[in-house]
C-alpha cells in the first residue's frame, strides 16, 4: 500500500490527538504545538513538536505577551480566532528572532504558519470592528 496525502493527514491528526490526550492526563504542562507528516511511496514519517508550558503557556505565548507593547500587538489577539486573508486562523504566539514573519497563526485543521504582525493586527482589528484609521494611514504613507 502506498501512502497518500489524505492518509498522511489522517494518521498525523490521529497521532497528535492520542499523544495530546496522554499528555493532558499525565503531563498537563506539555503540549503538542506542531505536527507534520511526510510520505514517499510505502514510507510515512510523522514528526511531533512538544513544548513544556511554563505557567501554563508556551514560549511563543510568553514571548507574545512580553513583546506586545513594543510591537503594538493587542493582548486580546493572542488566542483569538478570526479571518485572515480569507481563512480562519488562531494567533498562537510571537517569534522575537524572526525579522519579518513573526506572528504564529494556526488554521482550524492544525496547520501552523507565520505572518507579518502588521497584516495580522489589521485583519484582527477589522474582524472586531475596530477603527483602522492609523494603521491604514501608516500603510499608505
Amino acid at each position: 500500500m502506498e501512502f497518500t496525502r489524505d492518509i498522511a493527514r489522517e494518521v498525523r491528526t490521529s497521532i497528535e490527538g492520542v499523544v495530546q490526550e496522554f499528555l493532558d492526563a499525565n503531563y498537563p504542562d506539555i503540549k503538542v504545538t506542531r505536527s507534520t507528516a511526510g510520505y514517499n511511496g510505502d514510507k510515512l514519517d510523522v514528526k511531533l513538536q512538544l513544548f513544556s508550558a511554563v505557567n501554563g503557556e508556551t514560549e511563543a505565548e510568553a514571548d507574545y505577551k512580553k513583546y506586545a507593547k513594543l510591537y503594538d500587538l493587542p493582548l486580546e489577539m493572542l488566542g483569538a480566532r478570526f479571518n485572515f486573508n480569507g481563512t480562519m486562523f488562531t494567533v498562537k504566539g510571537f517569534k522575537p528572532k524572526a525579522r519579518k514573519n513573526d506572528i504564529i497563526i494556526v488554521k482550524d485543521n492544525g496547520l501552523q504558519f507565520v505572518a507579518q504582525h502588521r497584516g495580522v493586527v489589521i485583519a484582527y482589528k477589522a474582524s472586531q470592528g475596530q477603527d483602522l484609521g492609523n494603521l491604514i494611514a501608516q500603510e499608505v504613507a
